[in-house]
């Protein structure tokens, strides 16, 4: 089936532009936006590292700065799309939504502040890591919390992810620097 007015193939609930003037073309919207924006956002990223070293301006002020762009840029393209959503909140989450913006804030320093004190290649592992690390801590909580006991499988992974990141910090090329 074909909608000649938008040039759009539909077959049951897949969509497929026809257009194949651009190669850069979203396959679902037809337009190169996506794209640009995904691009962006992997520049945008990549690139943080480094420029957070070649400031000059306080760790607090920089992820200060990085939040408050973003919220500047997804706030209103969030609110303008899901006004019924957030009129449906309650309090108990608008203080869920904050403590949760808070520890954000927190991680954004903190992590800024690493790569004041260590090369920008250590900083960026040690973030990962974090993540990495999550299993370990998953598995003590659900222990601790949840009575839920992790099976063999899962312990040798977290204890593979916690020797991973604890060789990286005690062998790291720029130890001295990490103070370790």
């Amino acid at each position: 089936m074909n909608d000649s007015t938008t040039g759009i193939a539909t077959c049951g609930s897949t969509e497929r532009h026809l257009s194949s003037r651009n190669a850069l073309q979203s396959p679902l919207t037809g337009n190169a936006v996506p794209y640009l924006v995904f691009f962006v956002g992997i520049l945008a990223a990549s690139s943080a590292a480094t420029l957070i070293r070649l400031s000059m301006a306080p760790a607090v002020i920089i992820a200060a700065y990085r939040l408050l762009i973003a919220s500047l840029i997804l706030g209103p393209v969030s609110f303008g799309r899901n006004r019924e959503i957030f009129t449906k909140i309650g309090r108990k989450d608008w203080i869920l939504c904050l403590m949760t913006g808070l520890i954000l804030a927190i991680h954004f320093m903190t992590w800024v502040l690493s790569v004041k004190y260590t090369s920008v290649a250590s900083a960026v592992v040690l973030v990962s890591m974090i993540s990495l690390s999550e299993p370990v801590a998953a598995i003590i909580i659900a222990s601790l919390l949840l009575r839920e006991f992790p099976s063999m499988t899962e312990c040798i992974g977290a204890a593979i992810t916690l020797l991973g990141t604890l060789t990286f910090l005690l062998h790291a090329p720029d130890r001295r620097r990490l103070k370790v």
